[in-house]
């Protein structure tokens, strides 16, 4: 909608636009840039510390664009101003020798040499109005390339086959061990993110092809930015929705700095006994920034983020006290600090962050009698990292980069359980044990990385070597390779190829002492795509890849299970308790995926309307010990998602969602019996899964304040998911599990 049209509305009200102007490569400040609001006559320059400011806008959605000499101009788009409040924009500006033409950089579309392909950016707004995402930023990441969600009430990113514990998550440049509540030990899945949406800035996620920055992860990387609080005057926001309420606070902390704060707390117990389920999760979650700028080059943020995640149960009849006993719960806590110093001189910058984290798992299972338990597993895995690199814009085109981590994990747990029948013919029993263990031990990394500029060609080239020292092999040596080349200032072709490595998970190490023989898991990786923006607001890219896996670990004990399988559902049997580390490893599994992802966007512009279309086609095959090459249980081959949005206007905005997906494997129950043959194992597969999702939001601007509230309904025509059956002890038989139908929430915030 243009500017122009917002500013001549009678009545409106007026809000501000800060933020700063820096060189991409140097990070430093810009001064005497320009930021304008396209299609209007607003507009700022910067000072002498890259900073500028707007003022007096009226209160709707913007596009700016900043320029200065020897940059190209970039552009960043949906900017929402609110009246009586300030805005921040950041832009970060290339030199104008790396750019093709006379082409805008849209804020989208600017090139990072360490996320050369599979990247994609989200902002905001994107996220915020996305249908049955529920401000959830890893759910709307399930609507891009590559990626896929077994389950519709859970965050478990499967990333172009792989497993779910092979993303790496950045908060502020913070390694976080999992951003989810509810996350399952020795992975990266969980329920739903204890990110705060109204504190994020950008997000960037990679599907694979990243630098040599990013290590110890083999799939995927999503890089969040988290916004510095208002520097002009304490801002309160109280929200409130059908399954969570929470305060936000930030404000200005003496001359050149800035805090933030939320806090939120769930109560889905309506929801789950609406449908039937025997207990209900609740959680807490916490957010805190500070920020301060010291003069023109130095700058200190220190960030916070914990959750508190319970389950409370129903056991008021023996239904629900049958069912909860065959459940595998867990209580935890997440805390991670960490402070990052950023230092910009003429020709680059350094980065130094110090990290500490802390997770706390709490598992239980009872017996089937409802009476003592059978498994019980504790575990505190605490790390401290420090983690220091710097850019050097060694030329105008060729920039080389550096780095080195260190990191001390230390872990103690506790795992009792009494023998455990995996409902798999054949299998061993899983012996009674009552193991205790207390260690600590050395991890580290280093890289180095050179992007140079030919012409239309950015080549980028890099080496990371990685060392853990509790491994039998202790490093691993990680090569990387991308090209990005423009054949039209609108056409662009980009590839890359490399060697990914990642540690073994702790907990796997850990309780069985056996497992530490185990070396680096590893992928080669190749990619290949093209990128064509059919006009500044509309893009189509294609991109095909090839993932080979090695050294994957393996069970002795259970021939058919290789590790890639767990870490999810942890209520499903076999790979349950092989999540804990109870079998027997070694590292000889092998594994392929591959695949081609088609992906279009129209983006919020001119005209009101905005959306994105999905569609991927991927195969992920493993070898256990057996040798056979089976699907892994994330093969869900097809998938298609349809969304978008249409800006009424600044008071109402409609949104939705289609998301459509084939099944994936699981293992039959062949008889009336607890039991499934190992010769089935992920043999059948469940039906396709699909569902339509829809969001409708109205806004109400004041002199002091502004109200919101919204409509959200996930799964509109009520079609319950498709997810592999569980066997009823109780009723000698096996079934679906209840799984939730139409969940309508509604949101109300306001704020002051």
């Amino acid at each position: 909608m243009l500017a122009s049209s917002l500013a001549a509305q009678e009545g409106s009200k007026f809000g501000t636009i800060t933020g700063r102007v820096l060189d991409a490569a140097t990070r430093d400040s810009i001064p005497l840039a320009t930021v304008i609001i396209n299609g209007s006559t607003l507009g700022a320059s910067t000072n002498d510390a890259g900073y500028f400011a707007i003022q007096r806008i009226p209160a709707g959605t913007y596009e700016l664009q900043a320029s200065a000499v020897g940059y190209a101009p970039m552009i960043q788009r949906e900017v929402v101003v609110r009246s009586s409040e300030e805005t921040s924009v950041s832009f970060s500006l290339a030199e104008q020798s790396v750019q093709v033409g006379e082409v805008l950089i849209t804020g989208e579309q600017i090139m990072i040499p360490d996320l050369p392909v599979s990247t994609e950016y989200l902002s905001y707004k994107e996220i915020h109005n996305s249908a049955g995402a529920f401000d959830d930023v890893v759910r709307n990441v399930t609507t891009l390339p590559g990626v896929s969600q077994p389950r519709s009430d859970r965050n478990d990113l499967i990333v172009r086959g792989g497993a779910a514990s092979e993303n790496l998550f950045l908060v502020d440049n913070i390694e976080m061990p999992n951003i989810d509540h509810f996350g399952t030990e020795g992975s990266t899945a969980g329920s739903v993110s204890f990110i705060n949406l109204e504190f994020v800035e950008n997000t960037a996620f990679s599907a694979g092809g990243f630098g040599v920055r990013y290590g110890d992860r083999l799939s995927s990387v999503m890089s969040i930015g988290i916004r510095d609080g208002r520097a002009d005057e304490n801002h309160a926001k109280a929200t409130v929705s059908a399954t969570e309420f929470g305060l936000n606070l930030e404000g200005p902390v003496s001359d050149g700095g800035s805090y933030l704060f939320s806090v939120r707390r769930s109560y889905l117990d309506p929801v789950f006994k609406y449908y039937g389920f025997a207990f209900t999760p609740y959680y807490w979650d916490f957010l805190g920034k500070a920020s301060y700028q010291f003069g023109k080059t130095d700058k200190l943020e220190i960030l916070g983020l914990g959750a508190i995640d319970r389950i409370q149960f129903f056991n008021d009849t023996p239904k629900n006290i049958a069912s909860n006993s065959r459940q595998l719960f867990c209580n935890q806590n997440t805390a991670v600090g960490g402070a990052t110093w950023c230092h910009g001189f003429e020709t680059g910058y350094t980065m130094a962050t110090l990290r500490e984290s802390y997770e706390d798992f709490n598992y239980l299972q009872q017996g089937y009698s409802g009476g003592a338990r059978y498994f019980s597993s504790i575990t505190h895995e605490r790390e401290t990292s420090l983690r220091v690199n710097g850019v050097l814009n060694a030329t105008g085109s060729t920039d080389v980069s550096i780095g080195i981590e260190g990191r001390i994990p230390r872990i103690d747990d506790r795992l009792v359980t009494s023998v455990i029948t995996t409902g798999y013919t054949n299998d061993p029993l899983v012996v009674a044990v009552n193991i205790k263990g207390d260690t600590s031990s050395v991890k580290g990394a280093a890289y180095a990385q050179v992007s140079q500029t030919i012409g239309h060609l950015l080549l980028t080239a890099g080496v990371r070597e990685d060392y853990f020292e509790m491994l039998k092999n202790k490093t691993a040596f990680s090569p990387r390779i991308s090209v990005a080349f423009s054949l039209t200032p609108v056409t662009k072709i980009t590839g890359s190829v490399g060697e990914y490595s990642q540690a073994p998970e702790y907990i796997w190490l850990m309780t069985n002492p056996y497992n530490r023989g185990l070396t680096y898991l590893s992928v080669n990786q190749c990619v290949l795509g093209v990128e064509q923006y059919l006009q500044s607001d509309f893009k189509i890219s294609l991109e095909g890849y090839v993932k080979n896996y090695s050294s994957y670990p393996v069970s002795l004990t259970r021939p058919y299970i290789v590790m890639v399988n767990t870490g999810t559902e942890v209520n499903e049997a076999a790979e349950a308790y092989t999540a804990f580390g109870l079998d027997f490893l070694q590292s000889t599994g092998t594994g392929f995926a591959d695949g081609v992802d088609l992906f279009m966007e129209k983006r919020l512009s001119e005209t009101p309307f905005y959306g994105r279309l999905t569609l991927s086609y991927g195969e992920s095959m493993f070898k256990a010990l057996d040798g056979i090459s089976r699907p892994s249980n994330n093969d869900e081959r097809w998938k298609l998602n349809v969304g978008g949005g249409y800006l009424i206007d600044e008071r109402w905005e409609v949104t939705s969602t289609f998301r459509f997906y084939t099944g994936r494997p699981y293992t039959p129950y062949t008889t009336e019996q607890w039991v499934r043959t190992n010769a089935n194992y992920n043999l059948a597969r469940i039906g396709a899964n699909h569902e339509l999702d829809l969001r409708v939001a109205r806004r109400w601007f004041f002199a002091a304040s502004n109200l919101s509230c919204y409509l959200d309904i996930q799964n509109v025509y009520n079609r319950k998911q498709l997810v592999p059956p569980v066997w009823n002890p109780t009723k000698n038989l096996w079934e679906q599990p209840p799984e939730l139908g139409v969940v309508p929430s509604v949101g109300v915030s306001m704020e002051f």
